[in-house]
């Protein structure tokens, strides 16, 4: 269920894309307004499941269309996430 919610979301065009910076270990979260939606959308499915569950989001170049592949900033310290796995515990 998650994944085809996660799946029509990625229909609109969007900014999202998580990066790391290799000096700090500090990620960046960057993102438009459709990508707030999308994820605020994904987040909240998620926690609908009934139990824990997980999903991954991927940028196109490793077979999904969650996260979008133009790193956004612009310092060499800073390299773009592909994969991003996320959990839901549930109580």
């Amino acid at each position: 269920m998650v994944f085809k919610i996660a799946e029509q979301l990625t229909k609109k065009l969007h900014m999202l894309t998580f990066e790391y910076s290799n000096s700090d270990g500090k990620i960046e979260i960057h993102l438009d307004q459709n990508g707030i939606d999308q994820l605020n959308n994904i987040l909240s499915s998620l926690s609908q499941e009934s139990k824990s569950e997980h999903l991954h989001l991927m940028t196109k170049e490793w077979g999904g269309s969650e996260l979008t592949q133009e790193k956004q900033n612009n310092s060499t310290d800073f390299e773009l996430i592909n994969h991003v796995k996320i959990m839901f515990w549930k109580d």
